[in-house]
């Protein structure tokens, strides 16, 4: 999210919230968003390295703002054995911990990508609903992470629907026609849809043909992202790519057609020539059938991750607006190696 040049960090356009030199900053005042993330552009290894933690989180609310993020890199050490102040952050803030061990990337082997989050009292679920939904979440998750992972219905879908990447230049009526449907679904502007004509974004689509028309039926894409970083006075870039959109029509529900949607999406990635150290996505906790494909295909929640840590974390509440209302959500992930053993082709 921002450049490293001889010593100091050059922040880019986008960012429109400085806060410190070493935070890259955002913010979003617009309805259905409101909320500001602050990333840190050092890994954290010390307590003196943590201090823009609490500026991020405890930046003043105001009447656009109701949601405080913090995203940071910090070694696995760090979080095992976690200074007081850190420790009182860990207790009531962290909402994801993702493991890079096996990222695949060398220079941050032995850390953990978190993300810390405050809300304001009028943005916040009630803790025993929480419970409740994270409950049933990790149910369903274990429960489908011990089935055998199974391509064979690819196969029966592939007779009715072809899964295709899909850009602008490829298709400008197909990618509209997801455009729409993403924008009735999530609240997205025009303008959340850029992210879509990115040469590194990848979109794939089920689509149908009938009377040589074809037709979208549902969707998904992930953006590319590049966290630079300062680790003992070296430059060093986390690879990541967030997926997001994942959208089928309501009446094709239940057909698979997520799951299909999601592998052709990870296969491509796989495929990738730039460097993937982790694949993540911020799943709605109260759609269970969403985290049942997480778990079939392999990826992590990170409420497994932040047990091995001795950690705890919540969702990230009321993060994003799904058909017209804030959903509380979980991050579901898997690192670049393994998604290159799985999904790679041989």
């Amino acid at each position: 999210m921002t450049i490293h040049v001889e010593g100091y960090y050059k922040h880019e356009p986008e960012e429109n919230w400085n806060l410190r030199e070493d935070v890259a900053g955002y913010e979003y005042p617009e309805a259905g968003y409101n909320y500001r993330i602050g990333v840190a552009c050092k890994v954290m290894q010390t307590r003196a390295d943590i201090d823009p933690l609490f500026d991020i989180l405890n930046t003043p609310f105001n009447a656009y703002i109701t949601r405080n993020m913090a995203r940071a890199v910090l070694t696995k050490e760090l979080l095992l054995h976690p200074p007081a102040s850190l420790q009182s952050l860990l207790s009531t803030d962290l909402e994801s911990a993702i493991l890079l061990e096996d990222s695949g990337n060398s220079d941050l082997l032995d850390c953990c990508q978190v993300i810390f989050g405050r809300n304001h009292v009028s943005r916040q679920t009630v803790d025993a609903v929480v419970a409740n939904e994270l409950a049933a979440a990790e149910r369903v998750f274990a429960e489908e992470k011990t089935k055998p992972f199974s391509l064979t219905f690819m196969e029966r879908l592939k007779r009715v629907y072809s899964f295709e990447q899909i850009t602008v230049g490829s298709d400008a009526g197909l990618f509209e026609e997801y455009s729409s449907l993403a924008r009735t679904t999530f609240n997205y502007s025009p303008n959340d849809l850029d992210i879509l004509e990115d040469e590194d974004t990848v979109l794939v689509a089920a689509i149908s043909e009938h009377n040589k028309q074809r037709t979208v039926h549902g969707g998904a894409f992930g953006w590319y992202d590049k966290t630079y970083l300062k680790r003992d006075g070296r430059d060093v870039v986390l690879w990541s790519y967030e997926t997001s959109g994942a959208v089928v029509r309501k009446e094709y529900r239940g057909k698979d057609l997520f799951k299909a949607i999601v592998v052709t999406l990870l296969t491509l990635l796989a495929s990738r020539p730039c460097p993937i150290d982790v694949i993540f996505s911020f799943c709605n906790i109260e759609a269970l059938p969403i985290l049942a494909v997480a778990a079939q295909t392999g990826q992590h929640l990170v409420t497994d991750t932040a047990r091995q840590l001795r950690l705890t974390v919540k969702p990230a509440i009321q993060q994003n607006i799904v058909e017209g209302r804030y959903v509380d959500d979980i991050v579901a992930y898997i690192p670049g190696e393994h998604l290159r053993r799985q999904f790679r082709a041989k």
